[in-house]
C-alpha cells in the first residue's frame, strides 16, 4: 500500500512550527506535515493512527521542553505504543544543556540532536532520508 510520507513536528512554539512547515512542503509538497503544541496531542494522533491501522509518522521533530508534557515523556510514551518505531526522532532544542544531548544518546531511535533554529541545509539533508 503505498501512502504519503508523514513528519510531526511536536513543537509549543507556534511560528517555529509555521516556519519548518514551509520549508519542509517547499521541499516536498506531496508530505503530510501534523503540527502539535503539546507532546500528549501528538500521542492521541498516534494511537488514534495506530488503531485505523495508519502508519507511524517517518520522521517526527520533538522540542525537549514544552508545557504539560515535555519530549522525553512524550518519547518514553511514543516508545510504549510502538516498541520498535520505524520513525526517525529528531530532538530540537534551543538548549546546549550537555544533560540532553548525553540522555539522547541514550535512545536508539532519536537520530540526532538538532540545536534551534534548525539550519534550512540541515532540514534538507533530514528531509533526504525520507523522500
Amino acid at each position: 500500500m503505498n501512502h504519503s510520507k508523514s513528519i510531526f513536528i511536536v513543537d509549543d512554539d507556534r511560528i517555529y512550527q509555521l516556519v519548518m512547515a514551509k520549508i519542509m512542503s517547499r521541499l516536498d509538497p506531496s508530505v503530510q506535515i501534523n503540527s502539535y503544541l503539546d507532546g500528549s496531542d501528538a500521542l492521541e494522533a498516534i494511537a488514534g493512527n495506530l488503531a485505523k491501522g495508519a502508519p507511524l509518522p517517518e520522521l517526527i521533530f520533538l522540542d525537549i521542553n514544552m508545557p504539560n508534557m515535555d519530549g522525553w515523556d512524550f518519547l518514553d510514551s511514543f516508545l510504549g505504543l510502538a516498541p520498535e518505531p520505524t520513525t526517525r526522532v529528531y530532538l530540537t532544542s534551543s538548549s546546549v544543556a550537555f544533560e540532553d544531548k548525553h540522555k539522547a544518546m541514550l535512545y536508539p531511535s532519536i537520530k540526532q540532536f538538532l540545536i534551534k533554529p534548525i539550519p534550512k541545509e540541515t532540514l534538507i539533508e533530514v528531509m533526504k532520508t525520507i523522500l
